[in-house]
């Protein structure tokens, strides 16, 4: 079977043909229209152009001659595609806090962090599943490395530091020197899955004044630490938070998951 078929200029439907607001769909008829009204709705259901419902069709049949003797005509129709932009990717803070609001003891350690009852992960395991990236800050990063082998070989892993690392780092990890804000800003226009921003405070803080952060999940223990590395970092602004639901454990542990305000552009 021939290549696509240029004629009058049409050409293969491409992602920057997807962006505009008519997309023109050229296609090879078979031998009735009522065949080939069934195949472009068809094509339509399962192409990516981000539509509701099938809209309606225009045809414009146009002969084919020359070195495509196979193809009796040419159907082109245009198709209005949809306004709105692809939904861009969800950035969760997904954390552990003390009840007086810490992350980690004075000395960066987690050992207060309790151990899950047997057969609970506190919905860990759901989570990952939907994530497919990390954010990092580099104390963060340096305390997971020294905690032992990699534990997210799966995921694209981005640490923000503007030093290199100590040592070699695993091959899904990738340092960033660049603004955090400006970087997750296009990471999240990428395709993909929820970003999850594991830490530290110093990383969030900048984030979340930016409104780059879409949900808090936040696990809160039954502890009361007096000190230590702070979960919250000073913000420029007030922010509301909306409530999505709350979970507990038997063991005192408290799910908070808060849906924050969007990015506003002045």
């Amino acid at each position: 079977m021939p290549g696509p078929v240029p004629v009058f200029g049409f050409k293969p439907l491409t992602c920057a043909d997807m962006k505009r607001k008519i997309v023109y769909f050229a296609a090879a008829l078979p031998p009735s229209w009522s065949a080939s009204y069934r195949l472009l709705r068809w094509l339509i259901r399962v192409l990516p152009l981000g539509f509701r419902s099938p809209p309606a069709l225009a045809f414009v049949p146009v002969t084919v001659a020359g070195p495509w003797p196979e193809y009796r005509s040419l159907l082109c129709c245009s198709l209005p595609t949809t306004n709105s932009p692809p939904p861009m990717r969800k950035v969760v803070l997904y954390i552990a806090t003390s009840l007086d609001g810490y992350i980690a003891s004075p000395d960066g350690s987690v050992e207060w962090l309790p151990t899950p009852p047997p057969g609970e992960d506190y919905g860990y395991a759901d989570f990952l599943a939907n994530a497919d990236a990390t954010l990092l800050g580099r104390a963060t990063y340096e305390q997971v490395v020294e905690s032992g082998e990699w534990p997210y070989p799966s995921f694209t892993n981005y640490v923000f530091s503007r030093q290199p690392p100590r040592q070699l780092p695993h091959e899904s990890v990738r340092f960033i020197s660049t603004d955090p804000a400006a970087f997750v800003r296009e990471l999240r226009e990428q395709p993909g899955r929820t970003i999850w921003l594991i830490g530290g405070s110093t990383l969030a803080s900048p984030l979340l004044t930016a409104g780059l952060v879409d949900e808090l999940m936040l696990f809160v223990v039954p502890r009361l630490l007096g000190a230590g590395i702070p979960l919250w970092r000073h913000q420029d602004h007030a922010q509301p938070l909306h409530l999505l639901r709350t979970q507990t454990w038997p063991d005192g542990m408290t799910l908070l998951h808060y849906q924050l305000p969007p990015e506003t552009v002045a």
